[in-house]
């Protein structure tokens, strides 16, 4: 405060005393009045700085009161990457390129998180600038993601409502920042829950954890509550032929409930360690077993019933899984199905009921004495045999890691080989028969009439 009062005393120094001016000792005293109340508001101020408030880095920038009652935190992540595919011929007709390759931003994220009134009472909220994927528009857009609040009780319980990811796919739920490859399977992209709208009841005990949640379904995330739910089956022309598309897929609404639960059992190590898919050098020894199961159901009263559902629907998902982790390794194997169940489709009496599955399996290892990890994975699409051609779908995954300062500065490469033919259940990005949501354009994918497609990834992650 020193220097603060050497400045006013100048001030009130250089305040005209003559007789000229016969107001001047009087201005004077006004002067000194005014100097005292900002002395007396600079040094509650800085009291305030000294007592309330902190902010810094601890793993994420953030602010805080002193107390702990009040915390944001702010995170954020960038991934560039660099894809090539290479296909012998084009499934999208002689006009498109066997080559297609490139550099591209597939995600830019910001999350903020923290907690209001107590530790108890927390909230996130994240957006995310990604790639379209549609196969007109390819430019950059800004999506909500998770926007949620919820509470914490004394017992391990807690409740969240808003829009989240509902707990089904294990690989789903491990975040963007941390997989093995520079992107999830082909499995996940077919099968996986995406956001949902709901209220979701947690419990995390030592060595069990569980999530039951309502909801709108998978991938209902950003809907209205009158939003319907879609199931295509048309070839193109509006009219009704097979392959029907059986899952709920992004922006085609909200079902009318949907149910999400998902336990966990962990057999060794920690829960922290199970955040990714990693075993590094200094991790211990760790076991857990996941399963989870979905339903969800409605009805669609879409006027526009000429290419949607006019009838009733069920969905019926299920997934187990188990992970391994150890220093410097670490192996993942998940199984998920799915039965679809849609009735008087097209409003013709159509019913569609199909049963399909997905195998993944994955492994990782380090180099002795390096920051380098080398993995591999097998995943295969297992789809019903109602639809026309040969569904089985199974790509083979290998690459390397370099960890320059763990998940916050990654450099990871891989080679994706997709063994079998662009089918019914995958075809090119866009068509009309491709059953794999157009997020599995991240995956390298684009459609090949004969077997022997592989894609180049490179990609470098940083967060912040």
């Amino acid at each position: 405060m020193r220097p603060l009062t050497a400045i006013v005393g100048i001030c009130i120094g250089a305040a005209p005393a003559s007789a000229e001016d016969g107001g001047a000792w009087s201005d004077r005293d006004e002067i000194r009045a005014i100097v005292a109340e900002l002395l007396a508001d600079a040094e509650s101020r800085s009291s305030l700085l000294d007592t309330n408030g902190s902010a810094g880095y601890d793993g994420s920038f953030y602010l805080a009161d002193p107390n702990g009652n009040f915390r944001l935190n702010v995170r954020g992540f960038t991934q560039f990457r660099y894809v090539a595919n290479i296909r012998e011929d084009n499934s999208q007709g002689s006009s498109g390129d066997e080559a297609q390759l490139g550099f591209t931003v597939p995600r830019t994220e910001l999350l903020l998180n923290g907690h209001v009134i107590s530790p108890s009472l927390f909230f996130q909220t994240s957006f995310q600038f990604t790639d379209s994927l549609d196969a007109t528009d390819f430019d950059s857009e800004f999506v909500l993601e998770d926007a949620f609040v919820g509470y914490r009780f004394d017992n391990n319980w807690f409740v969240k409502w808003g829009q989240f990811k509902p707990a089904f796919l294990r690989e789903f739920n491990v975040a963007d920042t941390r997989q093995l490859a520079v992107e999830r399977s082909l499995v996940n992209y077919f099968f996986f829950q995406n956001r949902t709208q709901g209220v979701e009841l947690g419990y995390e005990g030592e060595d069990f954890r569980a999530q039951l949640s309502f909801n709108e379904g998978f991938n209902s995330a950003n809907t209205a509550f009158n939003d319907r739910r879609t199931y295509l089956d048309v070839d193109g022309a509006g009219n009704a032929q097979l392959p029907v598309l059986p899952y709920p897929q992004q922006d085609q609404g909200a079902s009318d409930y949907g149910v999400t639960f998902r336990g966990e059992l962990k057999l060794n190590g920690t829960w922290r360690q199970f955040d990714d898919f990693t075993g590094f050098p200094k991790d211990r020894f760790g076991v857990m077993i996941g399963a989870a199961f979905h339903y969800e159901g409605g009805q669609n009263d879409d006027p526009n019933a000429a290419n949607s559902l006019a009838g009733e629907y069920d969905f019926i998902s299920w997934t187990a899984d188990i992970s391994l982790e150890g220093p410097g390794w670490n192996v993942f194997a998940a199984v998920v199905g799915a039965h679809s169940d849609v009735q008087d489709l097209i409003g013709a009496g159509v019913d569609r009921r199909l049963d399909d599955y997905g195998i993944v399996v994955q492994g990782g290892w380090f180099v002795p004495d390096t920051d380098w990890e080398i993995f591999a994975r097998w995943d295969a699409i297992l789809g019903d045999d109602v639809r026309s051609g040969s569904d089985d779908f199974q790509t083979i995954t290998f690459g390397t890691n370099w960890y320059w300062s763990g998940h916050a500065a990654k450099f990871t490469a891989d080679f994706v080989y997709f063994l079998d033919d662009a089918t019914a259940l995958a075809g090119p990005l866009g068509s009309a028969v491709n059953l794999l949501p157009q997020s599995s354009g991240l995956v390298g994918f684009q459609g090949d009439t004969d077997d022997g497609e592989f894609a180049i990834r490179v990609q470098f992650q940083l967060m912040f």
